[in-house]
């Protein structure tokens, strides 16, 4: 799972790309790129993908609580530190391996 926008300089691109077969990735977050946007959907063709664009809080906090994982692909180093604390914060664990922020949730 990924939440926060559609942008190109979240990395969401190169999670589509890597999803396994027969894995359901759910985007949650709304598109600012029209053109991105338009990529994403292409590049999901095939692939279990599902947008979501309106979410409200309570429907955020059900889909981390559900995820298997998060996943936070930036292309650019976090120099804020908040994404773990926050996944953290609804009860998942943070694996940092690979350069790429893991939060698989523990049941």
């Amino acid at each position: 799972m990924f939440v926060g926008r559609l942008l190109p300089h979240k990395g969401i691109d190169d999670l589509v790309k890597a999803l396994p077969e027969g894995m359901t990735l759910e985007l949650i977050g709304r598109p600012y790129d029209d053109g991105y946007f338009a990529d994403l959907q292409k590049l999901a063709i095939g692939k279990r993908v599902i947008f979501r664009h309106d979410c409200d809080d309570a429907e955020i906090v059900r889909a981390y609580r559900r995820a298997l994982c998060v996943v936070l692909p930036s292309v650019y180093r976090n120099c804020y530190g908040y994404e773990d604390e926050q996944t953290g914060a609804l009860g998942a664990n943070v694996d940092r391996r690979h350069g790429m922020r893991t939060a698989a949730i523990s049941y």
